[in-house]
C-alpha cells in the first residue's frame, strides 16, 4: 500500500463491477475490493479509508445496513461513503441521501466519470 495514496474501499457482490471500479481506481488510489458488507465492517478494524463506494443490493446485509453500522459508530462516522448502485427510484436516492450518502452513482457507470467524482470527494477531504 503507498502511503502517498488515499485509500478507496469499493463494496461490491458483483465481481465485474469490483473490476471495472478497481481498473478505473487503481493507479491514482490504493483500491481495496470487497464482496460484502460485513466484509467492510471488518477490514475497518486494520484499514481506514478515505472513501468508501458503497453498493446497496447485497445478500444478508445490504448498503443501507452497512451504512447504518458506519454512522453508528464514531469512528467510522465521518468515512464518506457514495452508493454505488442500480436502484435509481426517487424513493431510494432520497433515504440514501437522508442516512447520510455523500453521493449517488447509478450503474453501469463509465470508469472515467467514476474517478472523477472520486477525485472530487476526496479533494474536499484536503
Amino acid at each position: 500500500m503507498d502511503k502517498n495514496k488515499k485509500t478507496v474501499f469499493i463494496v461490491d457482490d458483483n465481481l465485474t463491477n469490483l473490476m471495472v471500479g478497481k481498473k478505473a481506481l487503481a493507479g491514482h488510489y490504493n483500491v481495496f475490493t470487497l464482496n460484502a458488507g460485513q466484509v467492510l465492517i471488518g477490514m475497518l478494524e486494520n484499514i481506514k479509508p478515505d472513501l468508501i463506494l458503497l453498493d446497496i443490493n447485497m445478500p444478508e446485509m445490504d448498503g443501507f445496513d452497512t451504512l447504518k453500522c458506519l454512522k453508528a459508530n464514531e469512528k467510522t462516522a465521518n468515512i464518506p461513503v457514495v452508493f454505488l448502485t442500480a436502484m435509481t427510484d426517487d424513493d431510494t436516492v432520497m433515504a440514501a441521501l437522508h442516512y447520510g450518502v455523500n453521493d449517488y452513482i447509478t450503474k453501469p457507470f463509465q470508469p472515467a466519470d467514476l474517478l472523477i467524482r472520486v477525485e472530487s470527494h476526496l479533494k474536499t477531504l484536503l
